[in-house]
């Protein structure tokens, strides 16, 4: 379990990811390093499930379709060899 004096502002992490020329592969790297800093699956899902929740109420559906390729490499819903482990 971790440390939730240690909990990262989410969204601005998130945020900063999608804000680049490469927003899929951005937001992959900061999973994959939030889940090498000892954040499980679901911890993380969770994470990307609220911040599509706000995506959508801000209409940034294209952002929402980013986030969810996220997840899908999250959840092993992608080819073999992309999951986030």
């Amino acid at each position: 379990m971790n440390d939730t004096s240690r909990d990262p502002d989410w969204f601005a992490i998130f945020e900063k990811a999608i804000d680049t020329s490469e927003p899929t592969n951005s937001l992959r790297k900061s999973i994959v390093i939030l889940r090498n800093d000892g954040f499980t699956p679901e911890e993380l899902q969770v994470k990307l499930e609220l911040f599509r929740k706000k995506l959508l109420t801000e209409n940034r559906e294209d952002d929402d379709d980013v986030v969810l390729d996220v997840l899908d490499f999250l959840v092993g819903w992608c080819s073999p060899g992309q999951e986030i482990e």
